[in-house]
């Protein structure tokens, strides 16, 4: 058994589809075709691969929601598990090193500084624990609304997309509303999208060329780069979590080697707090240590 656990999976494929049968002119004689009608093809297919990557990126969203939906909550307490060995760890050392080298062992620096050097640490938990709230919250949209969206978005982009509509760095509306666009999408909130529909049409004027003056030359360079985009895109983290996501037997044994790497940590954390309270008890003066377990 399977689930869909992305929006739109069929992206990558059309991906490939249209830019194989976007590139098909190239291979025609010289002749055949002028450099204007050149150029306009490859205008096509940058605007093409503009929403192709958005797109993608929204799938990678999703993906990641998906993901720390089903196996947020062991990956931050194994996280959470990491981080009391780290500072049990730290805490043995500077205690070896002061009592190594005759020095009364100063407790409070030694919290202090430890607290210090894993600041890093509790910022990431805290992200970690954000994200996975987040998406414990969020709601999946019905397909119609998600392709109706979806289309309504592909026109505004070639629209008013900062990577096509020339004048978008010197026009503040336009910058508003792709602010307002890029969240009505990422939230497939349709009604919202309508609306924005209507006041970009509104702005600008569709008749008027609003194409980038571009050369063929940068436009082929934009191309390229674009294509790598996607292709990083599909093959990292969290795309490539979507084979994993859609079989119910591969989650499963995700979250078995999610808990198994969680009973790792714990049990090396009594290890080190069993070490630590043995230092502790061979001091001079039987000094008390307060854990944070």
């Amino acid at each position: 058994m399977t689930k869909n656990v992305v929006e739109e999976p069929e992206t990558v494929r059309s991906c490939e589809a249209a830019r194989n049968t976007v590139s098909a002119p190239y291979g025609f004689e010289a002749d055949k075709i002028s450099a204007l009608e050149a150029k306009n093809l490859s205008y096509e297919r940058y605007e093409e691969l503009v929403v192709q990557r958005d797109q993608l990126r929204k799938e990678a969203r999703s993906i990641e929601i998906v993901y720390s939906k089903e196996f947020g909550d062991l990956i931050t307490e194994s996280f959470r598990a990491k981080i009391e060995c780290i500072r049990l760890k730290k805490t043995i050392a500077k205690v070896t090193q002061a009592i190594n080298r005759g020095e009364t062992v100063d407790f409070g620096r030694i919290n202090r500084e430890i607290e210090h050097e894993m600041t890093a640490y509790g910022e990431q938990m805290k992200a970690m624990l954000a994200n996975v709230i987040l998406a414990k919250q969020s709601v999946t949209s019905p397909d119609y609304v998600v392709e109706q969206v979806k289309r309504i978005y592909r026109r505004l982009a070639k629209m008013i997309h900062p990577d096509i509509y020339p004048e978008f760095d010197t026009d503040m509306r336009a910058q508003e509303l792709w602010e307002e666009i890029e969240i009505a999408y990422s939230q497939n909130d349709l009604v919202a999208m309508q609306d924005l529909e209507i006041m970009v049409m509104l702005h600008i004027d569709e008749d008027e060329e609003k194409k980038p003056k571009l050369s063929f030359s940068e436009l082929e360079e934009r191309i390229e780069r674009l294509e790598r985009e996607i292709d990083r895109i599909i093959h990292t983290q969290p795309y490539i979590y979507r084979e994993l996501l859609e079989d119910d037997e591969s989650v499963e044994e995700k979250k078995q080697e999610l808990s198994d790497e969680l009973e790792e940590y714990r049990a090396y954390v009594k290890d080190l707090s069993n070490t630590l309270d043995g230092i502790l008890d061979n001091m001079k003066g039987g000094a008390v240590w307060q854990m944070n377990l």
